[in-house]
């Protein structure tokens, strides 16, 4: 069965939050609004604590575009509409972003992590320290869901950024 394309990215910025040493990392949040008899619900591809500050991830996953101003000011209006400052925003995407979505997100201070930063946040989930934190992951894995889970943890992570991707939209 394969998920949306979109859900691949989710997993693997949470995956790769949860690395990094984000906490609270969570997908698919619902936020909701009420306001007498009327409220509107909503949804936040991932959301993370660093360190204490809670904040709110929209994902777009392309195959050949780049991300488009729609997409972006669809993000940013969830956000004011449920009362949650644009600086607690972050859009991601597996490509790049328009030049008017950079321009406004520059004067929302919603940050962007095009691919380049996505690559560059992965291997810096490689590195050093962080290696620690994926180690015990891996135990904390192999204790809760056993070997062949800890296993296909550690594998995944020896893929490049786009074929984790792909690999979790399976």
């Amino acid at each position: 069965m394969i998920k949306n394309k979109g859900s691949g990215l989710e997993i693997f910025v949470s995956e790769l939050y949860k690395d990094l040493g984000y906490r609270d990392v969570k997908i698919d949040h619902r936020v909701k609004k009420t306001n007498g008899e009327e409220s509107a619900n909503g949804q936040i591809d991932v959301t993370y604590k660093d360190p204490i500050l809670r904040k709110y991830v929209e994902c777009k996953y392309r195959s050949h575009s780049n991300v488009t101003f729609d997409d972006y000011s669809k993000f940013e209006t969830t956000l004011k509409t449920f009362n949650i400052p644009t600086y607690l925003g972050e859009m991601v995407t597996n490509r790049y972003f328009d030049e008017k979505v950079k321009l406004r997100a520059k004067e929302a201070n919603i940050r962007l992590i095009d691919r380049d930063e996505l690559q560059r946040l992965e291997q810096l989930r490689k590195s050093g320290w962080r290696l620690a934190i994926i180690s015990f992951r891996f135990f904390e894995t192999l204790n809760t869901d056993g070997i062949g889970n800890a296993m296909k943890y550690v594998g995944t992570r020896l893929l490049s950024m786009d074929q984790q991707i792909r690999n979790y939209m399976r």
